[in-house]
């Protein structure tokens, strides 16, 4: 089971005799779905069908809701979690999806949630709270004061517009006075006339006055909401019904994944240290992340992530770790998928991040955007655009963004963002690195986007798929041993569906791994790449101690360290 990307609510208007309403998303369970009737949730008289179904099912209500009354369907999970895995237990394909299937509807239902909600920038520092109390908030309205932070209003709104309103009408009032002054006593006439007509003055002024607002009480000009509301980096503010009822609509971007750069965070390192290498696309630093000494001789060091002691928001850099170069050109670079950059076509784009560098001198770096000639194969590649360089000071992180406008179809094969110097270096135990790498669509470069450590290694698992012991005995997969009686076969399911089939592994060791049957176990002397698609693999395994022949056996890791990782599917 999958599930699909949906709009997880659906409305209607009922007509006072319809019983029956469909919703069209999935659910995992008739508690999951939410029935509201003009904003009233539903709590019984209804029933629920297609839990499962991909393409929703139906409600239907016992007594039809009564004409033009909004019926709302939503997704609405409970959050909890009942399945208990045992060990050695049943690994049942239809309790796994059900219970992942549950972790992804609920964070569609907490993204429809975020959508609701009123956002600021990203890069707003502050925590926004509202600390006053329910009697100090009474009569009061939400503003921003002085620093742009959360407070409320300390005046009345709505007794402050009918002050301004009498305020106009007396000042009206004096005009009309001051103006008869002026008419019946012609010996005060320039005196009445000057009182007339700053009177007249103030009446205007208070009665534009009216519908405007103030920031905070050291504001100095009052003026219309619409004016006084600036929109923030993802948030578009509209009048609507200009010079009727009018009202601002407020449209706030999605956060979540709108860096399309998978571990641009660099927290996620499979594979461990990489040897430093001058051919592209070899050296892993870090998961989805490559690190190149180009034309570079007498390499030493690994690719490799380090903390970067609160420099970058993710808290971690990555790249060519104390390593030694001659004459080479660093880059740290990163391929991107086609599905989850196409959505790019003919949109402006901007790469940001971070670079640290303690070469000795400061470097001229620059970003390049290039994208793959055909569907993610990146051995033949056209450049899109360069960056202007940037001066990156030795011993310093240096924050970079680059803004292109991507052609129609410029992203459809896949596109290829490198972080690089200009100009090759000669060092000894030195290093360059780069953190908060982030692709997003606009012009302006927001603050980094740091997603779950779960999230983020699941995104990483398509093009390295691993088993890992997870801190314990795990289990691998079921098998059984063949004729030879000293080899056999092992099914194991990978954690995630791969970009593509596997094509090989790595193991951290064959001792690391057993198998057992009902009587006994013993570890692996080797472990080797059967065949696999992109759901599970079939694992070779040998043994030094013969066993019986089509006996059914499991696989399970017998140390704490022990993994096993799936290789052939990075671009």
């Amino acid at each position: 089971m999958t599930v699909p990307v949906q709009t997880t609510y659906t409305a209607s208007i009922a007509n006072g005799a319809t019983t029956v309403f469909p919703y069209g998303f999935k659910i995992a369970a008739s508690e999951d779905l939410a029935v509201t009737v003009d904003g009233v949730r539903l709590t019984s008289g209804y029933t629920v069908s297609g839990v499962g179904n991909p393409a929703g099912g139906n409600v239907t209500i016992t007594v039809p809701p009564a004409n033009g009354a909004k019926v709302v369907r939503y997704l609405s999970p409970v959050f909890k979690r009942d399945t208990d895995y045992q060990q050695f237990g049943d690994w049942l394909a239809a309790v796994v999806n059900l219970d992942f299937d549950r972790i992804w509807l609920t964070l569609q239902t907490l993204q429809q949630n975020d959508i609701r909600s009123l956002k600021l920038p990203v890069d707003t520092a502050v925590d926004q709270v509202l600390t006053q109390d329910a009697t100090a908030r009474a009569n009061r309205t939400i503003k921003f004061d002085g620093a742009g932070n959360l407070t409320i209003s300390t005046y009345d709104p709505d007794g402050a517009q009918a002050s301004a309103a009498a305020s106009a009408t007396a000042a009206a009032t004096s005009a009309t006075s001051a103006a008869g002054s002026a008419t019946s006593a012609s010996g005060s006439a320039t005196a009445a006339s000057g009182s007339a007509t700053s009177a007249a003055s103030s009446a205007a002024a208070a009665l534009a006055a009216v519908g405007s607002v103030l920031v905070s009480a050291n504001d100095t000009t009052a003026a219309k909401l619409s004016s006084k509301l600036v929109a923030g980096s993802g948030v578009t503010l509209t009048v609507q019904n200009p010079g009727a009822n009018e009202n601002i609509k407020i449209d706030a971007s999605v956060a979540g994944f709108k860096n399309k750069i998978i571990n641009g965070g660099m927290q996620i390192v499979q594979r461990g240290a990489v040897a430093l290498s001058a051919t592209a696309n070899t050296t892993y630093c870090a998961d989805r992340i490559t690190v190149q000494a180009s034309g570079g001789t007498g390499l030493a060091g690994n690719g490799a992530n380090a903390t970067s002691g609160g420099n970058t928001r993710s808290g971690y850099i990555a790249g060519a770790m104390a390593c030694n170069w001659t004459n080479a050109t660093m880059k740290v670079q990163t391929r991107l998928e086609d599905v989850n950059v196409i959505s790019l076509n003919g949109k402006t784009i901007t790469v940001s991040g971070k670079l640290y560098h303690d070469i000795g001198s400061t470097r001229s770096c620059q970003v390049v955007v290039q994208k793959a000639n055909s569907a993610n194969n990146f051995s033949a590649t056209t450049t899109l655009g360069t960056s202007a360089t940037f001066q990156a000071n030795s011993g310093a992180y240096t924050s970079f963004s680059y803004t292109l406008a991507l052609g129609g179809s410029d992203a459809t094969n896949g596109l290829l963002i490198s972080v690089e110097d200009t100009a090759a270096s000669t060092v000894t135990g030195k290093t360059f690195a780069v953190g908060d790498l982030q692709l997003e669509e606009g012009a302006v470069a927001t603050q980094f986007e740091v997603r779950p450590y779960g999230i983020e290694l699941a995104l990483c698992l398509r093009y390295l798929p691993s088993i890992s012991a997870g801190g314990g005995n795990g289990p691998i997969g079921n098998g059984y041993v063949n004729s030879t009686t000293t080899n056999g076969l092992v099914a194991a399911f990978l954690p995630v569906p791969a970009r593509v089939p596997p094509t090989g592994l790595t193991a951290s060791s064959a001792s690391h791994i057993s198998v057992s049957d009902s009587d006994s176990s013993t570890a692996l002397s080797g472990v080797s790449f059967n065949s696999a698609t992109v759901n599970s693999a079939m694992v070779g395994f040998s043994i030094g101690t013969a066993r019986t022949a089509y006996r059914p056996h499991y696989a399970f890791f017998n140390n704490t360290a022990g993994n096993i990782q799936f290789t052939g599917c990075e671009l």
